[in-house]
């Protein structure tokens, strides 16, 4: 990864996960069963003490479960590539252990990366907590935030950051407002190259 001694002049990529790193195959019925159908946002922000905590539970294994079941969407060897040249963080609201989790069946672990889950800001993308967060941790102040879904874009947008979006095909509505658009995530490199002026 990006050398911490550099990371003050340079610009960050982060990274959504679900959607965009790996392709969760969760199941939410518990949680939804036992915690309604709102916004998990939302249902969370609700929430406090020890009805907290077993909502992120109940988060965390369906999250889990969701990689198990589930499959990356590119390879490790990408993620070193942007994480050679600039600062790269994950910022998703799935748990961190799976996030772990996940990078671990992509073959690279969490390494050197920040990672960002659900329960390492005090509230969930579309909010720009997690994105200020991810940057406070890698110690710049702009970036790009790599995502599928409006609560990424949003969250870009908030933060004051570029907003990348990778095309899912599964959502039945694709975000709009986006800075840029990547068919998928292996025209990353090209566009960061295309809008900072670096070769990676």
């Amino acid at each position: 990864m990006a050398s911490a001694g550099s990371v003050g002049l340079q610009r960050a990529v982060l990274l959504d996960f679900d959607g965009t790193l790996f392709d969760l195959a969760q199941d939410l019925s518990g949680y939804r069963a036992r915690w309604g159908d709102g916004p998990v946002a939302q249902t969370l922000g609700q929430l406090s003490g020890e009805q907290l905590a077993a909502a992120l539970a109940d988060l965390e294994s369906a999250d889990m479960e969701g990689v198990r079941n589930g499959r990356p969407l590119v390879s490790h060897e990408l993620i070193r590539r942007i994480g050679a040249h600039f600062p790269t963080a994950i910022v998703s609201s799935n748990a961190v252990a799976a996030i772990a989790a996940g990078l671990e069946r992509m073959g690279m672990g969490v390494g050197g990366l920040v990672v960002v889950g659900r329960e390492s800001a005090p509230r969930l993308k579309p909010d720009p907590a997690p994105v200020h967060a991810a940057l406070a941790r890698l110690g710049v102040s702009g970036g790009v935030l790599v995502g599928d879904t409006t609560h990424d874009v949003g969250a870009a947008r908030a933060a004051g950051i570029t907003s990348v979006v990778v095309r899912n095909l599964k959502l039945a509505f694709q975000p709009e407002q986006a800075d840029y658009y990547v068919t998928d995530l292996s025209e990353l490199a090209g566009l960061l190259e295309e809008i900072w002026g670096r070769t990676i």
